[in-house]
């Protein structure tokens, strides 16, 4: 007898029929993501706008205690305006063997086992993408500098980016271009934007070129050193002239840098306007930044930053997210702590893979390590301020195909695609109360 499932149209249909909703598909560990809940706002044109309260209500009336006739101030009613978003489409393309969807003959448990793989990887990794927007959407320093620098990193003294690492010799400006190695700057390195990229498509860019610029080269990544920061690509790198003149990036299908969403870096360190309101009239609508000195990131430094944000209104918890070397340095002072002093007032420190938790002015702290935070950097996020804003979170569903359209069937190969699909962009309500910081050095004696 023939197989039920064995046609384009019969496997398109059950692949709906198990992934019409995604949700307990969808893979958890992405801690910006489960922060920042996703809300679905309507668009105007292109854009969303979405409502901010930028000040109080300002007209009190001081009547003392005599009892006289007074005349009221007029109303000073609190600001309120219209930010404007331009949420960004991802597409993520993923292929299945026909000969591994049509055996399952028609069975949903034999279907879902020969494909859930498949979909699960094309959710983690369209995550993974989304989670590094989150935190450097549109960043000039694309997904990391190319190594200009004068100090020691992993043990070797480097003077512009010119020494022998891991017996790769890198010239002035972090290249090998015989080998086709670039170095990252040690400040820029975080493992989850690089590990499983083999294949990833990037360029380097000239980053004083602006954001349709030239490209120095364009290729593909061929492997990446977690320990040593170092991405191997299959193109002639470029080298750097100097600590930010050079970064590598996705490549963009259309050629221009920044079709990303704005992330919490850039919102947080934005001067003038951001979505389309000025913060240097309204210090609500300017983020946090403290800038260290290539120093350790400590519970005092963090506190302190803490305190920066209270002082801009922030009054509730907080969600610190910091790379894995400064969670390491976190672990090891709390570790060593026998009192801990009364600035902190910790009422709970618990350590292990869920985070640190203490007590501040502002409520609680909690501290996450994230694969995707930078070396040098670390955010402090207010826990009800930020929100993913489009019309549809990470989805199967591709807006102008019919719903039973999620696997598209094969053409000139043997193989069905599927596509995930998001639209949306990042908001911070409040970017006074959040923080960012820079100029940490996880190598720092100090």
């Amino acid at each position: 007898m023939a197989a039920v499932n064995n046609t384009p149209t019969s496997i398109a249909g059950l692949f709906k029929v198990v992934y019409a909703d995604i949700k307990d598909v969808l893979p958890e560990g992405y801690a910006f993501q489960e922060h920042a809940e996703f809300e679905q706002g309507e668009k105007v044109g292109a854009n969303i706008a979405y409502s901010i309260e930028l000040s109080h209500e300002n007209g009190l009336t001081l009547a003392g205690s005599s009892g006289d006739a007074v005349t009221f101030n007029d109303a000073q009613a609190g600001v309120n305006k219209q930010a404007t978003l331009t949420p960004c489409e991802h597409f993520l393309t993923t292929g299945i063997t026909t000969a591994a969807l049509s055996r399952s003959n028609g069975d949903k448990a034999a279907f879902k086992k020969a494909s859930q793989s498949r979909v699960k990887k094309n959710l983690k990794s369209h995550q993974r993408f989304i989670e590094q927007f989150c935190l450097y959407g549109q960043d000039s320093s694309g997904l990391g500098r190319v190594g200009y620098f004068t100090s020691t990193w992993q043990g070797v003294s480097f003077t512009n980016g010119a020494a022998t690492l891991n017996g790769i010799v890198f010239a002035t400006g972090g290249v090998n271009t015989s080998s086709k190695h670039i170095l990252l700057n040690p400040a820029d390195i975080a493992s989850g934007v690089w590990l499983g990229s083999e294949g990833m498509e990037v360029r380097e860019r000239i980053v004083g070129a602006g954001v349709a610029n030239s490209a120095a080269a364009t290729g593909k990544v061929v492997s990446y050193n977690a320990k040593f920061g170092i991405v191997e690509v299959d193109f002639t790198p470029e080298a750097a002239t100097g600590a930010s003149s050079h970064c590598l990036e996705l490549l963009n299908q259309n050629g221009a840098s920044g079709n990303d969403f704005l992330g919490a870096k850039g919102i947080l360190s934005k001067a003038g306007t951001l979505f389309g309101i000025s913060n240097s009239v309204y210090g609500i609508w300017k983020g946090t930044t403290v800038a260290l000195g290539d120093v350790k990131l400590s519970f005092a430094r963090i506190v302190d930053a803490v305190i920066d944000a209270c002082n801009s209104g922030l009054d509730e918890d907080v969600l610190v997210l910091t790379s894995y070397e400064s969670w390491a340095d976190l672990m090891t002072e709390q570790a060593a702590l026998r009192k801990y002093d009364s600035k902190y007032e910790v009422n709970e420190a618990v350590n292990g893979m869920e985070g640190i938790k203490f007590h501040s002015v502002n409520g609680e702290i909690c501290i996450k390590p994230s694969r995707f935070v930078r070396r040098g950097d670390t955010f402090i996020l207010a826990e009800s301020d930020w929100k993913r804003i489009g019309s549809t979170d990470i989805t199967m569903k591709i807006p102008g195909l019919d719903d039973g359209q999620l696997l598209q069937a094969p053409v000139t190969q043997n193989i069905f695609n599927f596509r995930s699909y998001s639209d949306m962009a990042l908001i911070c309500l409040a970017p006074a109360r959040s923080v960012y910081i820079s100029g940490i050095d996880p190598s720092s004696s100090t």
